[in-house]
């Protein structure tokens, strides 16, 4: 399994907001897509000097506000070990500190916690979205939490590798919040290659959804999702472990 042990992944998502410019003081332009060789997966360019900006993403409906300030998330929930990096800079490409980065994401059979009634394995009868954010089903805050940027602008979290659900390719959504203001809204997408042997082993392969594979999903589509591919370095026994340099 070769893909796992790349060399460690730096992606930069950058945020595009004039409300950005007017705190930070300087205009930048829009990021080029990187080449993508094979499958079309590849890293952003890891020496992102320029911090140029790329658009906001999609929040989702599942996201709930004032969650537990932690940096390990799990909740005990079963799944393979995912360690993820926030590097999080201005334009400047200086580190920005006391920003809070915001991190759910369904666990190994689909499910988000507090959401339980929606996508539940497939089922057909599962409650249905009506708007652009669901109401919760129950109280619960497994794999949901924040962290406070330090002082070189780094945030950490231990969580599991996500699972997927009905019509969307797997993916760990995350948000940026700074001085009280929203600054970026995104989803994490990892290789299919490395989906296909996570869906081997438990509790993943037990699940009962078809997966959508990243150029099936819409929304990757839409958000330019090569530029949001993790490629984290590990294995599936001990864990895997992933950076994302974050520019606000």
């Amino acid at each position: 399994m070769s893909f796992i042990n790349s060399l460690n992944f730096i992606l930069v998502i950058l945020m595009n907001n004039i409300s950005h410019q007017q705190i930070f003081g300087e205009t930048t332009t829009m990021a080029t897509p990187p080449i993508c060789p094979g499958d079309g997966y590849c890293m952003a360019d890891a020496n992102n000097e320029k911090c140029e900006l790329t658009p906001q993403s999609y929040e989702g409906p599942f996201f709930l506000p004032n969650q537990p300030i932690r940096q390990d998330i799990r909740e005990g929930r079963p799944g393979v070990s995912l360690k993820i990096e926030f590097i999080v800079k201005n334009t400047k490409c200086q580190p920005v500190q006391d920003a809070q980065v915001h991190v759910w994401h369904a666990d190994a059979l689909g499910v988000y916690s507090a959401y339980s009634g929606y996508y539940p394995l497939g089922d057909p009868n599962a409650k249905q979205i009506t708007g652009p954010h669901a109401e919760p089903t129950e109280e619960a805050t497994f794999l949901r939490g924040i962290q406070i940027t330090d002082s070189n602008g780094r945030a950490k979290f231990q969580t599991i590798y996500p699972g997927w659900y009905r019509y969307r390719t797997l993916h760990l959504h995350f948000k940026i919040t700074f001085e009280g203001k929203d600054k970026y809204s995104g989803e994490i997408y990892f290789p299919d290659s490395l989906t296909d042997e996570i869906a081997k082993v438990e509790p993943y392969k037990e699940h009962n959804d078809k997966r959508v594979k990243n150029k099936q999903d819409s929304q990757f589509l839409h958000d330019n999702g090569e530029y949001l591919v993790m490629r984290p370095n590990g294995n599936l026994v001990d864990g895997l472990e992933g950076q994302m340099e974050i520019v606000i």
